[in-house]
């Protein structure tokens, strides 16, 4: 949950809450676990839409190199289709380059999805100029 807001931290916390006592014992790490990765049935193309998606950021993002990508997750249904958090670099100065290479991280996500899928998501979104998900 590195990078999770504390009211994001309460919401995993109180639905591993409610699963334990659904089944009337104490709170466990496995119920943790499942609160916080639980597992969704997306249809087919839309999870390879996502992953597509996802994959994309990270590729670019290594490629450039731009920073450390720290993990890639797909969607959790009522949240968004996934999140690729991109550690950019701390040593550098807001250059023109690092601008434009923050840039290509987030559109070419959107262009993976033109290609691989013949077009892009309306929702997707890309705040490429800090720590947040793609």
């Amino acid at each position: 949950m590195e990078g999770a807001t504390g009211a994001k931290t309460v919401h995993v916390v109180r639905a591993a809450r409610r699963l334990a006592r659904r089944f009337g014992r104490a709170m466990t790490t496995a119920d943790l676990r499942t609160a916080l990765l639980p597992i969704e049935d997306f249809p087919l193309g839309q999870l390879f839409r996502m992953a597509v998606h996802e994959a994309a950021h990270a590729v670019v993002a290594i490629a450039i190199p731009v920073g450390i990508v720290k993990r890639v997750v797909l969607g959790i249904k009522g949240f968004s289709g996934g999140s690729t958090i991109v550690d950019f670099r701390h040593d550098d100065i807001a250059t023109r380059k690092v601008i434009e290479d923050r840039v290509v991280v987030g559109l070419a996500a959107r262009m993976a999805e033109r290609i691989f899928t013949g077009a892009a998501a309306a929702e997707a979104s890309n705040p490429v100029w800090d720590r947040r998900p793609c």
